[in-house]
């Protein structure tokens, strides 16, 4: 059985912090949690609380996105579904300044109660002070609950150069900036920087069911975008680790915007 409990545990308190947790309150406490629960609106919160599983599923559900602060590997293992991967590893506070919409209150979820305190304060760096709270027990607590899991496979630049020949139906996506875009990539990717992916991609031509491999230059950015893609559907996603910087190391074929490149 799932564990459904609800476990909220004190992380801090200042004033700043209590806006947030009233702010949490007034919007969950009119939720349906079921017969087996309390309503949230009984439970006593603690600034800034530690989330257990059950409430964690329907925060993000509902008010609060999670945003999962791994690496793209760790994140590619198991993540809670429908999670937006920045990791700590890259440059964590201007992606998350660029993605997560101002005032939106998120819970995090990361491999240490360390790295949920580096994420709190790399985004206050950017004014993103909405951090509602984290998955107590991380990602294990949330398998050893039961509850579904989502993958996003990991292949090197020799596994992409081999489906490139023999998968007709493989779909890339460079999400990196232009000017790099146009400095070289991947034949036949279509191009949509991560920046403005979450409004363009269901422009995309591109096809939801079809194995997609994403590239950036060198798996951070990739990552974030194929949790967004995840999040619009797409089933069969894959993440480029080293990027096109180690496509070009590997001497593989880069092609040019200006190039004509024919089917």
């Amino acid at each position: 059985m799932p564990d459904e409990s609800v476990e909220i545990k004190q992380w801090r308190t200042t004033a700043a912090d209590c806006v947030y947790v009233v702010f949490v309150i007034k919007q969950v406490e009119d939720l349906h949690f079921g017969d087996d629960l309390e309503p949230l609106s009984k439970v006593k919160w603690s600034c800034r609380p530690k989330i257990k599983c059950k409430v964690a599923v329907i925060l993000a559900k509902e008010i609060s996105p999670a945003v999962d602060v791994r690496s793209a590997w760790e994140f590619g293992n198991g993540h809670v579904p429908d999670s937006l991967n920045i990791g700590l590893g890259g440059q964590f506070a201007i992606w998350a300044g660029s993605l997560i919409s101002m005032g939106t209150p998120i819970v995090i979820v990361a491999a240490s109660d360390e790295q949920v305190d580096e994420a709190v304060m790399r985004l206050a760096r950017v004014g993103i002070e909405t951090v509602t709270g984290y998955l107590h027990g991380g990602i294990d607590a949330w398998r050893e609950a039961g509850l579904g899991m989502a993958h996003i496979t990991q292949i090197s630049v020799e596994d992409l150069h081999k489906l490139i020949e023999k998968e007709s139906d493989l779909q890339i996506l460079d999400v990196r900036r232009p000017p790099e875009y146009e400095s070289g990539h991947v034949p036949h990717a279509l191009h949509a920087p991560l920046s403005t992916l979450q409004s363009t991609v269901t422009n995309l031509v591109l096809d939801s069911a079809k194995p997609t491999a994403v590239i950036c230059a060198g798996g951070y950015r990739s990552s974030a975008a194929t949790s967004i893609l995840q999040q619009q559907g797409f089933a069969n996603l894959l993440n480029v680790t080293g990027g096109t910087t180690a496509w070009i190391s590997a001497g593989y074929e880069v092609e040019m915007p200006s190039q004509v490149v024919t089917s």
